[in-house]
């Protein structure tokens, strides 16, 4: 997801600023240890670089500008930085990532929002890459201007950790990321002396919506940070749902490129999976895929003559999924499940009721599952939306509900 405006870049050279100045010390030069009341032992953060800075009046015209409306919000001066923090890969080894905190210039004591990003197929769309006009970094700048600390997570084979490959809708270390990334927020935080409520929300969508609900479970259930709104938006939540869904499918399926991405993540992670692509996929598409390489980008659909199905996967494959007979997949996909648990905080799904990326029916269904869990669960469907016209629709309820 990409939104950009030929305009921006009038009010981005106008109004905006770059610090390089590093400010990840916490002993600056000159200063005596001994006269320091604290010195902050950090567990996840590593360093810090101030980043952009805007004006109110520019994420007033920015907002207008991607919404199309005029929002109700007096939007303050905001600063950003850079942060490069700790957490594990995939296989649990101790990395690097990175990602962005977007707050306002004036201090208060500002709730916390992490706003997690949807599917991008290149390093430069990550947060921590972003300007104002650019995907979610603009909505944490225009969320920060309304008062909050947005925290934009990049994600492990982004930014900081861009020679990894990223482990795309994989929910763990989705979950992980965003959770190391709030709590070396709150190092910075600490570090730097800025007051902020104890309390966050989440906010994200497609991608973004199923890595929010997959950091929410964690951030909840291992009770790391008190939560308060969850806001998310078309996101696979149920995989298992899904996966037999679109498998059992006899069209051609436009977004065929996305699954494809997925299903070769969770082959290459799962050691009980670790299939050629000829356990997958009929011929000529077993060979042409595999000669494609390791997938890290949405496949264009144009290097097979079919999306469907049934024409381009073994009907063994399709079988064992549908009928329930390949455990090892089946227990894959299982594993990246995130619609049946208790939530404890509130939660607003919203879904384009004509989205055929994502269908509209997961949603619908993980709200009824939580909801019978005996969660609190809104579902609000945009009506004739598809999954990228629902996008600008969810961000201005998004902003909303934070500032009810």
């Amino acid at each position: 997801m990409k939104i950009y405006y030929p305009l921006f870049f009038l009010f981005f050279f106008i109004y905006c600023s770059h610090d390089n100045d590093s400010s990840d010390d916490t002993l600056q030069k000159g200063e005596d240890p001994e006269t320091i009341d604290e010195v902050f032992i950090n567990n996840y953060l590593t360093e810090s670089t101030s980043y952009l800075s805007f004006s109110g009046g520019l994420l007033t015209s920015f907002s207008t500008l991607t919404t199309g409306e005029t929002l109700p919000y007096e939007f303050r001066d905001v600063k950003s930085v850079k942060i490069i923090y700790k957490t594990v890969d995939t296989e649990n080894n101790p990395i690097t990532a990175s990602g962005v905190i977007i707050l306002p210039e004036e201090p208060g004591n500002y709730e916390l929002v992490s706003v997690q990003h949807g599917t991008i197929n290149s390093d430069e769309n990550a947060p921590s890459h972003s300007a104002l006009g650019f995907n979610e970094f603009t909505l944490g700048a225009i969320i920060a201007g309304t008062g909050f600390i947005s925290i934009l997570p990049d994600y492990i084979g982004y930014g900081a950790s861009n020679t990894i490959r990223h482990p795309y809708e994989h929910q763990k270390s989705l979950a992980q990321s965003v959770s190391d990334m709030i709590l070396a927020s709150k190092e910075y935080l600490r570090q730097e002396d800025i007051e902020y409520s104890n309390t966050i929300s989440l906010v994200g969508y497609s991608e973004g919506g199923f890595a929010t609900l997959s950091a929410f479970k964690k951030l909840e259930t291992e009770s790391i940070i008190p939560i308060n709104k969850v806001i998310s938006g078309a996101g696979a939540y149920n995989k298992t749902r899904f996966a037999k869904s679109l498998l059992a499918s006899d069209e051609e399926l436009p977004f065929i490129g996305h699954y494809l991405w997925v299903l070769d993540v969770y082959n290459s992670l799962y050691p009980n999976l670790n299939r050629p692509w000829s356990a997958y996929l009929n011929e000529p598409y077993a060979t042409q895929i595999t000669n494609y390489g390791e997938i890290n980008t949405t496949l264009p659909n144009s290097i097979f003559d079919t999306t469907n199905p049934k024409n381009l996967f073994l009907s063994s494959f399709l079988s064992g999924i549908v009928e329930e007979t390949d455990t090892p997949f089946l227990d894959a996909l299982k594993d990246n499940d995130v619609h049946d648990w208790t939530p404890k905080a509130p939660i607003h799904l919203f879904h384009g009721t004509k989205d055929e990326l994502i269908l509209p029916f997961i949603s619908e269904s993980t709200a009824e599952t939580l909801n019978a869990n005996g969660g609190t669960v809104i579902y609000t469907p945009i009506e004739d939306k598809d999954h990228r016209g629902a996008i600008i629709p969810f961000f201005v309820n998004s902003l909303s509900i934070l500032n009810q």
